[in-house]
């Protein structure tokens, strides 16, 4: 199957049963969620799991024919880990940096491997209940 095709058949689905898409979404942003988790860094004992504990999925929207959510972390320092950060010292110099994680990033990146297959599955076993 060609993108245009998965493309097509995917707005069929949501237009005919937006329930199944939405189901399908939501599990999608739920397996990007676990990969996030299982990549993120937990950082002493006080803050144990509190940077994996921030992550949060919006439930599924609609605007015009797509369906999407919002994935997103709400610990303040998130940023930092994500993406890195300069080390300054109590007199403002900067005397290193520290990488990023790059968490998300990554997850995305695995997800969007994953995808194609997982959706050419789930349109299979959708058209084959539905005949």
């Amino acid at each position: 199957m060609t993108i245009e095709e998965y493309q097509k058949a995917i707005k069929d689905v949501i237009r005919k049963y937006p329930d199944l898409a939405e189901a399908e979404l939501r599990k999608l942003g739920n397996t990007l969620k676990k990969k996030a988790v299982a990549k993120t860094p937990s950082s002493g004992e006080e803050h144990k799991h509190k940077l994996k504990r921030s992550y949060h999925l919006s439930r599924v929207q609609q605007a015009g024919g797509t369906l999407y959510l919002e994935f997103w972390n709400s610990s303040p320092h998130f940023h930092l880990i994500e993406r890195g950060h300069r080390i300054v010292g109590k007199n403002g110099v900067q005397y290193g940096f520290q990488p990023g994680v790059h968490m998300v990033e990554q997850s995305v990146g695995e997800l969007n491997e994953e995808m194609p297959e997982d959706l050419e599955k789930w349109l299979d076993e959708v058209f084959k209940e539905l005949k």
